[in-house]
């Protein structure tokens, strides 16, 4: 599958799909390539840093809530706890609008937070602000 989106809900929902790969469209055309050729060759091929969150989906295993937030994203909730909007992150970020939705989007994910308030408040109580 190739994608915009790269989340371990995404993959993982590729996974129960019967799919076995998973490259974003922001990759090189060389990638892609790859992963064909290796999908064909009857290898599974999955975009860096995803199939840890399919795992743990399809296991049930409930990692802390931070364990895979990246750098952009820690800063991304440290931002959303200091009560700014996703337009207001964009703008201390220096990124787009539809950038900073996306961060917001998978603290959401990797939070496992229905909401912003949600999110920071499950990062309080793991020590993630500290």
């Amino acid at each position: 599958m190739l994608t915009g989106e790269a989340t371990a809900s995404v993959a993982t929902r590729v996974v129960e799909a019967g799919g076995a790969g998973l490259v974003l469209k922001s990759g090189r055309l060389g990638e892609l390539e790859d992963a064909v050729r290796q999908v064909a060759a009857g290898e599974v091929v999955f975009a860096r840093g995803l199939l840890g969150g399919v795992l743990d989906r399809l296991t049930g295993r409930v990692p802390t809530a931070g364990a895979t937030l990246t750098p952009r994203e820690r800063e991304t909730l440290l931002l959303l706890a200091e009560g700014l909007s996703t337009a207001q992150v964009g703008e201390r970020l220096g990124v787009a609008h539809n950038t900073a939705r996306n961060h917001v989007q998978r603290v959401l994910e990797k939070t496992g937070a229905r909401s912003k308030l949600e999110a920071v408040a499950i990062a309080r109580r793991e020590g993630l602000l500290d």
